[in-house]
């Protein structure tokens, strides 16, 4: 089982705020929920998702609202750039409930970042999940230790 599917499956979340659309669009919006997405360019924001539970605005990376989440959301998915600044915006304005997942978590660059959230675990070598609850986190990992044996 994809890791980041088993997130969305566990969760439920209603809305997903991205950096980075692309796969995880597609099993977000598959797994029912709605999609704002922010990508730097215009080539890689995906085509033929659904537009009922697809947006994605397209700002300059260099742009100070490129890190900017517009949404308070359940689940928040950093695949984009600016990566380690992302997270401190969404660590910002995210309510206790929410949880992030990062991909290329592994990279050293991420680690000082990551820590401004309160819990952490690794569902797989690249792919890093927070969250300011410790009682989400929890939940979310009991379900995929038994998933992934």
């Amino acid at each position: 089982l994809d890791p980041y599917l088993a997130v969305l499956q566990v969760l439920r979340p209603k809305l997903v705020f991205e950096w980075g659309p692309g796969l995880n669009s597609w099993l977000a919006t598959g797994s029912g929920a709605s999609v704002i997405a922010v990508e730097s360019q215009e080539r890689y924001v995906p085509k033929g998702i659904d537009p009922t539970r697809f947006t994605c605005r397209v700002i300059p990376v260099k742009a100070p609202e490129y890190v900017v989440p517009t949404a308070t959301a359940d689940l928040f998915f950093v695949d984009g750039r600016r990566r380690s600044e992302c997270l401190r915006a969404v660590h910002a304005v995210c309510p206790m409930h929410a949880v992030l997942c990062l991909h290329d978590a592994q990279r050293k660059k991420y680690q000082k970042a990551l820590r401004v959230f309160e819990h952490g675990y690794y569902m797989a070598r690249g792919l890093c999940v927070v969250s300011k609850s410790q009682s989400v986190l929890a939940n979310l990992v009991s379900i995929w230790e038994g998933l992934a044996k």
